[in-house]
């Protein structure tokens, strides 16, 4: 992805965790000449997708739909480092000193726990326990119990349970189990509460619209943008949750940790500090801006979390292209339609000899 969409990228993730609106400024005339003039929607007539089509014609928009809905199961899906649990156990290990600090009754006493401080519980932990969260366990309980002597017996016997606990290995794979479930609660929400709207820059892919316009027997819709002069700030707004998709190989999708979520919700939980976590959203959002390589020949761009409403104002169709095997009703609806808004309609037609599809424009 280009520097500039990146920077844009970046922006928007920070203003959805702020739940403010994007700046229109930061699309300059620069930035909206790298867009494509002319976008394509594929859409079919069939079942449900007919109403949606027709009403899409007359009111002029894009419809935003939950990525959970898309055809290809793994679109927008979260890639994940293969190593995220151990990640996950080294963290856990590193922060075990503030964990139980923070833990043990009464919490949050600002700063000193019976007279010893938290860099009290970082040094047993730094003398005892190694980075890979090896323990001495028995010297380091000790070693506890003998720094907290002001302490009554029964929060002792507290401590030695908990820091014993803390240390066994089972307990390390049930916290990491327990994390992986989360994520993928996450990652399903993510697939679940996104918007994304599709275009393309092609309306001659057989390949879509065989899959997205019925096998021929659907439209194209086809948009040109305004002027950069023209647009309000809202239109602006609106074209800076527009980004181009990226195809690669699935082994060289990025992998995004999870790791910044659980140290957020560690932090709240034991310091009562947010952490920054605008970075994460941009990779996050990055997600569903890379497919395969087997889908390139689509050149999609895509609309992100724009719209909780799953619709986008979008008045600026210039043209439809009929396939050719639309239904003679539809396409009676199609050039009523067409002719009302001001639309040209293109005809498509199968060319059998030279093997190609040709568009003749239609007299309304």
């Amino acid at each position: 992805m280009e520097v500039c969409f990146q920077r844009v990228l970046n922006e928007l993730a920070i203003c959805s965790i702020r739940k403010e609106p994007v700046n229109p400024d930061l699309l300059t005339k620069e930035l909206y000449e790298k867009y494509p003039k002319h976008l394509f929607k594929y859409k079919s007539f069939r079942g449900q997708g007919k109403r949606y089509t027709f009403d899409m014609l007359e009111k002029e928009y894009l419809w935003a739909d939950l990525p959970s809905n898309f055809d290809d199961s793994s679109d927008s899906r979260i890639a994940v480092p293969v190593d995220s649990r151990e990640q996950l156990i080294r963290w856990y290990n590193s922060h075990l000193a503030e964990i139980w600090f923070y833990s043990l009754k009464p919490v949050g006493m600002k700063g000193k726990k019976y007279g010893h401080t938290l860099q009290d519980y970082k040094d047993v932990q730094a003398k005892f326990i190694d980075e890979k969260g090896v323990v001495k366990k028995q010297k380091c309980i000790e070693a506890f119990s003998n720094m907290l002597v002001s302490m009554p017996k029964k929060e002792v016997l507290e401590l030695r349970r908990l820091v014993k606990g803390n240390m066994i290995p089972d307990v390390h794979r049930l916290l990491a189990q327990e994390w992986e479930s989360k994520s993928v609660e996450m990652v399903n929400s993510f697939r679940n509460n996104s918007h994304i709207a599709c275009v393309t820059k092609d309306y001659k892919n057989r390949k879509m619209w065989e899959d997205y316009a019925d096998k021929y027997k659907g439209i194209v819709i086809e948009f040109c943008l305004p002027r950069y002069e023209e647009l309000s700030d809202e239109q602006k707004r609106m074209f800076l949750h527009l980004f181009p998709v990226s195809y690669r190989n699935p082994k060289r999708i990025p992998r995004i940790s999870l790791m910044p979520l659980f140290e957020w919700e560690f932090q709240r939980k034991y310091w009562n500090r947010e952490i920054e976590l605008g970075d994460f959203w941009t990779k996050l959002y990055e997600q569903v801006l890379y497919k395969e390589k087997d889908y390139s020949a689509e050149k999609e761009w895509r609309f992100v979390d724009y719209s909780a409403e799953n619709v986008i104002p979008f008045p600026f169709v210039k043209r439809i292209y009929a396939g050719y095997k639309i239904s003679k009703q539809n396409l009676q609806k199609v050039k009523r339609i067409c002719k009302q808004k001001g639309f040209e309609l293109y005809l498509q037609k199968e060319d059998v000899t030279r093997r190609e599809l040709i568009y003749v424009k239609c007299q309304l």
